[in-house]
């Protein structure tokens, strides 16, 4: 049962194919962006075979693709008559009985996601975490929801949700997650394990902001949320190279370019865990990115001058005391194709930038979760992009949210 979940899943790129009766078959639409390459997207019969991403049913693959144009936007998850709770934020779930979603657990294979919610409940959850876009399409694609009332709590709980992750046994998989320690990070991360527990495949867009959220907050032994991201500025004398060139590197979440007086600057956000701040300053010299580091503390400046002295480079340490200013052209490479319109998280947006600046545009498009990618399918459908915004550097939630109003 396992296995078939597996063997049903669709890419953006197989999403894209199944459209090939509109498009034209083996359609190819050239992609211009940074520097003299072209990134070619091919519309046709080139892209099946690629790396699985999300999870589509049956019924999906048996529609037509005219059939499918006609469907609005994110319609193409079947489901039962959507449920919906202010605590669940934008999730819609299935069933409000354990054992009816047991019997569709068997019946798919998939595992059961199961949100024991006191009502009322915790709304701030239902803003901060249930309404996240990726967050939302996981739970009602690769799971089977439900909500149930606890059975017994204290009677002082209030705001009281615990997320758990089942078996089409309602046997736990993993150990759940209660209100006290539910964040964005834990959320992904329960959902992650517990698909892998379960054997099932995990989305490259599922993996990647579990990266992003777990490089932000980590919990200590004790249940207290403590922030592990940091930020590092450095000046060049081209923002575009440098964001293509940070984004190669394991830790950084993010990066912004912009202006601080009239030198261009990369403002880069990693996670302090996985990355320090003297590795990171090491890179940025030996790959002659940096003629500038902007410090923000003591530590940081002795730590840029002894990255410096170390590989011999001459570059200037100046105190960070100045207002970044926007660059106006963020992501060169990336808002040279329309992955522009596409809602991405800053750890998507900014491995998706570097590689369509390296000319592998289909591997930029690996990174995106299949509703992602019905987006992007809209847009090369829609010659004048008269209803899609630039959503480049725009935050993800923010993006959806004024995409699905449009």
């Amino acid at each position: 049962m396992m296995g078939n979940c597996q063997t049903i899943q669709q890419s953006p790129m197989e999403i894209l194919s199944n459209q090939e009766e509109e498009l034209g078959k083996n359609t190819k639409q050239e992609l211009e962006f940074s520097g003299t390459s072209s990134a070619t997207v091919c519309l046709g019969d080139d892209v099946c075979g690629t790396t699985l991403l999300g999870d589509q049913t049956q019924d999906e693959q048996s529609l037509s693709p005219s059939a499918i144009s006609e469907l609005p936007l994110f319609s193409l998850v079947e489901q039962q008559p959507p449920q919906y709770q202010e605590e669940l934020g934008a999730i819609t779930y299935q069933y409000s009985c354990l054992e009816e979603a047991q019997c569709e657990a068997s019946r798919t294979g998939r595992p059961i996601l199961c949100f024991e919610i006191q009502l009322p409940g915790d709304q701030d959850a239902g803003r901060e975490i249930f309404s996240h876009p990726l967050v939302v399409e996981a739970a009602e694609t690769l799971f089977v929801t439900v909500r149930t009332t606890p059975k017994a709590i204290a009677p002082s709980a209030r705001d009281w949700t615990r997320v758990r992750v089942l078996d089409n046994s309602g046997i736990d998989v993993v150990v759940g997650i209660s209100s006290n320690l539910l964040s964005l990070a834990s959320m992904v991360s329960l959902m992650i394990s517990g698909l892998n527990a379960l054997r099932q495949p995990i989305p490259t867009y599922m993996l990647l902001l579990e990266d992003e959220e777990t490089g932000r907050v980590r919990y200590t032994s004790s249940g207290c949320a403590q922030r592990t991201d940091r930020q590092a500025v450095f000046g060049m004398a081209d923002s575009q190279i440098g964001e293509v060139e940070f984004g190669d590197l394991e830790g950084i979440l993010s990066t912004r370019a912009g202006y601080i007086g009239h030198q261009q600057v990369v403002q880069v956000t990693y996670d302090s865990v996985k990355l320090c701040y003297c590795n990171l300053t090491r890179f940025a010299l030996q790959r002659k990115i940096a003629d500038i580091i902007y410090y923000l503390t003591n530590d940081e400046k002795i730590g840029a001058r002894m990255e410096t002295q170390r590989v011999e480079a001459k570059s200037d340490l100046i105190k960070h005391t100045c207002t970044i200013q926007t660059d106006v052209d963020p992501k060169h490479s990336l808002r040279q194709t329309m992955l522009r319109y596409v809602p991405m998280t800053d750890l998507q947006a900014t491995k998706a930038n570097r590689l369509v600046a390296m000319g592998v545009f289909n591997e930029a498009m690996h990174l995106l979760s299949p509703r992602q990618g019905e987006i992007l399918m809209m847009s090369m459908k829609n010659a004048t992009r008269q209803k899609f915004d630039d959503a480049v550097d725009v935050p993800i939630v923010r993006a959806w949210s004024r995409l699905s109003d449009q």
